[in-house]
């Protein structure tokens, strides 16, 4: 029998840790989202606690909107914008919202959207809440679970799935984090930093500065970094920086389009397109309560070759 040498055995442990994620703590995060108890945001201040207005939705459709104004481990009583209060089971409520995240368009409403932090790869300069998360399966390739530390910080993890199955020299990880604020009502600005190195590929690190403008349902961002090699197999010795230019229009309660752009001085196609290596996709985005999905196409710069672009996203809070 043979033995797995130092190396090979940090591989194993590396594909089955990621595994172990894709495969038990998606799952649990899914249930935890759905059978979690009605619970109080966090405030300082129990007077400002009561100024926020809630929706929610009973398992039989009912809606009801007001204020929380007393909750056991079994019953929360909510107080009506008419006055009146009424005392439900939590057991009852199927969905629960802030008032404030939501808005009528054209007597249609509409919730808050949570796929305003990112595009088809690249960020958005708006931040994920403290506790929001998304888990994002690209082009049934790349995996990626995001989450919010703070109201302003977010790291991601993931990986190339099929690499974890196939197996292979070296770590298979993808990895970033984003600082992101919101200086005006429509200008919001970040910064941070991914990484990413697969087998056979080598690492590269990309911090980057970036800003959005506009608002979640209709939004341009502009990101640029400075790509670095961390090992000797990268193959991002030639870039000399990674740019991107995206959009977002959601023009319906459920639907929206995606644009990406993405440039890569360095690496030159002889006055193909526009002179250096670019990709430029645009998508059609269906937004659900709890899950996206984007369907599209991805092509070079200059190459008239469409590449299918499929994303599904899940978000939980």
């Amino acid at each position: 029998m043979g033995y797995l040498s130092s190396g090979n055995s940090c591989r194993l442990a590396w594909r089955l840790l990621w595994l172990w994620i894709l495969c038990f703590v998606s799952p649990h995060l899914i249930a935890q989202n759905s059978g979690e108890l009605l619970e109080l945001q966090e405030s300082d201040n129990q007077s400002s606690q009561n100024d926020i207005i809630w929706v929610f939705t009973l398992i039989d459709g009912t809606e009801i909107v007001g204020r929380i104004s007393n909750q056991d481990t079994t019953n929360v009583d909510i107080k009506q914008l008419n006055g009146e209060t009424r005392s439900i089971f939590i057991a009852d409520i199927a969905e629960r919202r802030r008032m404030d995240e939501l808005k009528i368009v054209d007597g249609e409403r509409w919730v808050s959207n949570p796929n305003r932090t990112r595009h088809l790869w690249s960020p958005s300069s708006m931040p994920l809440k403290k506790g929001e998360s998304y888990l994002s399966q690209k082009e049934l390739i790349f995996t990626s679970y995001a989450v919010g530390l703070t109201n302003n910080v977010a790291v991601l993890v993931g990986s190339m799935t099929p690499l974890l199955l196939a197996g292979g020299d070296g770590v298979n990880l993808i990895g970033g984090i984003k600082f992101a604020t919101k200086l005006t009502s429509s200008f919001y600005l970040s910064g941070g930093g991914e990484m990413i190195t697969f087998p056979g590929l080598g690492g590269l690190a990309l911090p980057y500065l970036g800003f959005s403008v506009g608002e979640p349902d209709l939004q341009l961002s502009f990101n640029m970094g400075q790509p670095f090699a961390f090992d000797a197999e990268s193959v991002a010795g030639d870039l000399e920086a990674m740019i991107s230019i995206c959009g977002m229009w959601r023009f319906a309660a459920n639907l929206g389009f995606v644009s990406e752009n993405i440039f890569l001085p360095g690496i030159s196609t002889d006055d193909v397109g526009w002179g250096v290596l670019s990709l430029h996709g645009i998508a059609w985005r269906w937004i659900g309560k709890s899950v996206a999905f984007d369907l599209g196409f991805v092509m070079p710069g200059g190459v008239p070759l469409p590449i299918p672009w499929f994303d599904c996203t899940w978000h939980f809070k």
